[in-house]
């Protein structure tokens, strides 16, 4: 591409115009290699609409950050044809696998998974009818095909030449036990005499089962040793086969995926290498990037970095990093800046390598996407600690974002928005779909508000006790993600992406082919948002959802209190307030006395939300006089699946 092609190219994204009617918000859903959707739908998007606020899980997080990047670097027309190479890196064979690079203490472990993958696959290709080889011989002849042998050999500590060597001792007592006497019985059963040509037979199935279970034991040895290393006690291992950053056993030929998306966030927001992209520069130029990470210590799920009410940054400085943990993770250049940022800690005294994590507008986008991308047991978890009264350093660890909300399509959400919230749903294809135009017979759908049908949830068979328990992890996971996104003023703005059971998903060697399918899947998506999503319809749903729920919440209120009845009600409150504040036993959330003006405040406004529901009752009873049999007004319109109004933690 020339520069004189590259600039025209560049001047698509850099002139869509910076107002309301071409702004969109943009969540995506976790799925490992399924991110490959997203670039495309982040391109197509760009080209017509510019992104305020980007979020996501897991995968997501990944897209997000990208798209948060190429948006902050728009101004110069670089970012987004930057994202499009970065495009270009994943549609090349191989170069997915490689982003994920298994430490050296952990590649055996990692290899074997990569092949028990294939062979499921091969099974499922070939179809369940057609007679396969026993299982354990199967993986016997794959296991000696792959060369995982001389990966176990070449592998650092003891566990293979341990191994060996119980494997040894395993074949010959086995051989001793049970093929020398054997070969005997045998022998004397047939003839009535003892043979020495049996005997021979058995003594070399002796030394057949000998170097069998050697080669084996090396191999076990090797995999009890991995697994020991991440199971470990200590954390050392940080509960992972891949760091994502550069070690001892990374590649030559191409960097981890850690390292690939630092240069890649860098070069689309036109970033020098060593200076990270942080939150708080997205926040200046008035992009809102927002991730979900897990806590696995208190089993709760977290956005970072987090805002107050008005939209700003929250300064949250309650957890400490370590430096050489963070070595581990992602570049040196990333550690540097952490360091340098780092504000002393506020009532303790923090051992050296110690310092506060910042949580704030100073957190590098790179840190908040790899909180969120730490797939548990492929990728490694992030260790941050939090310092308790007694002084005492504790460790959390922090997970992939997806084990709680892999689908966070409630970020960015408001009652009447200003613009869109597109959402990117990727779910399983089943076996047999449905007919229709929305429904998961189509690769790509976007369903009409009217469309519930098109939203109902996927009928997939339970056969085995795999599928049970695969489907008990996805209710647990899944459930508040896609029934929020199967009601009305949600499911007409997240577009429902279907895959086949080999694409994304841990699927980290799909082909040309099939990586070319789910760019595909992500460009359609990209296209039906920007040819059939109606804002104005939109708007209208969300409206009279909002109004009807209201009127419905509030009718409950009238049924409980006369209108004079609940206006005394809240005016005992406001006193029996005062009172406890002046016998020392303040209540939650309570306001001196001594701020009469307050209260003046408070009471004039709880009676203006009394004499509002005493209008809408009366509005009411003149609709029910020609309308006798309506209850309410907005809420008889009755869109479906009904939601309600309620108090949820914030996340």
């Amino acid at each position: 591409m020339n520069d004189r092609t590259s600039g025209d190219h560049n001047e698509v994204y850099r002139r869509v115009p910076d107002e309301d009617r071409a702004r969109c918000d943009l969540v995506m859903k976790g799925g490992i290699t399924s991110g490959v959707v997203y670039p495309s739908a982040v391109l197509r998007l760009a080209k017509k609409r510019r992104f305020r606020c980007i979020g996501g899980a897991s995968a997501g997080a990944i897209a997000a950050a990208a798209a948060a990047a190429a948006e902050y670097g728009r101004a110069d027309g670089g970012g987004f044809a930057r994202f499009e190479r970065m495009q270009e890196d994943l549609d090349r064979q191989g170069f997915l696998m490689g982003l994920f690079q298994p430490t050296p203490q952990a590649r055996p472990i990692f290899e074997m998974l990569l092949l028990t993958k294939r062979l499921r696959d091969q099974k499922r290709q070939n179809g369940e009818e057609r007679r396969s080889p026993h299982p354990a011989r199967r993986l016997f002849t794959e296991v000696r095909k792959s060369g995982i042998d001389s990966v176990c050999a070449a592998c650092p500590g003891q566990g293979y030449t341990r191994g060996r060597r119980c494997g040894a001792r395993m074949g010959a007592l086995v051989s001793l036990a049970v093929v020398v006497p054997s070969a005997a019985l045998f022998t004397m059963a047939v003839a009535n005499e003892l043979s020495w040509l049996p005997l021979l037979l058995g003594l070399s199935l002796c030394g057949v089962f000998l170097v069998s279970f050697a080669y084996l034991g090396g191999i076990v040895g090797t995999l009890l040793a991995c697994l020991r290393h991440v199971h470990d006690d200590e954390g050392t291992s940080l509960f992972g086969l891949c760091t994502g950053s550069i070690d001892d056993g990374s590649r030559h030929d191409q960097v981890p995926l850690t390292e690939w998306m630092h240069e890649g966030l860098q070069e689309m927001a036109g970033l020098p290498y060593d200076r990270p992209l942080t939150v708080g520069m997205l926040h200046a130029r008035g992009i809102h990037f927002k991730v979900v990470t897990s806590d696995l210590n208190v089993r709760q799920p977290r956005a970072v970095p987090e805002e107050e009410l008005d939209g700003t940054l929250k300064k949250d400085r309650s957890f400490v990093f370590e430096e050489n943990e963070m070595r581990r993770l992602f570049p040196e250049s990333v550690v540097r800046f952490l360091v340098s940022v780092a504000p002393p800690h506020e009532s303790a005294a923090l051992p050296p390598g110690y310092h506060v994590f910042p949580m704030d507008e100073h957190m590098p986008v790179l840190v908040a996407m790899r909180m969120s991308l730490s797939f548990p047991v492929l990728l490694c978890a992030v260790p941050l600690y939090t310092v308790e009264e007694s002084g005492e350093l504790r460790r959390h660890w922090f997970s992939d974002g997806g084990i709680g909300i892999n689908f966070p399509i409630h970020f960015f959400d408001s009652w009447f928005p200003r613009f869109p919230t597109f959402g990117i749903n990727l779910r399983e294809k089943a076996p047999r779909a449905k007919e229709g135009y929305h429904a998961p017979g189509d690769d790509v759908s976007l369903p009409e508000p009217r469309d519930g049908h098109s939203s109902s949830p996927t009928f997939r068979e339970i056969t085995d006790m795999k599928d049970f328990l695969w489907a008990v992890f996805e209710l647990a996971q899944s459930f508040r993600d896609d029934s929020q996104a199967a009601l009305p003023g949600y499911r007409e703005r997240v577009a429902q992406v279907y895959l086949e059971k080999h694409e994304g998903g841990l699927n980290l060697d799909m082909n040309v082919e099939t990586i070319d399918k789910l760019v595909e899947k992500g460009d359609t998506a990209a296209r039906l948002f920007l040819e059939r999503f109606d804002f104005p319809q939109h708007r209208w749903v969300r409206t009279v959802l909002l109004m009807s729920r209201m009127e419905i919440e509030l009718g409950r209120l009238c049924k409980s209190f006369t209108t004079n009845g609940l206006r005394q009600a809240l005016h005992d409150l406001l006193e029996q307030e005062q009172e406890a504040y002046r016998s020392d036993k303040p209540w939650y959330g309570s306001v001196s006395p001594a701020e009469d003006e307050w209260f003046h405040h408070a009471k004039a406004r709880m009676d203006a939300l009394v004499d509002l529901m005493a209008r809408w009752s009366e509005l009411q009873e003149t609709w029910q006089k020609h309308h006798p049999t309506d209850e309410f007004f907005f809420a008889e319109r009755k869109l479906s699946p009904a939601g309600k109004l309620r108090f949820t933690p914030e996340v």
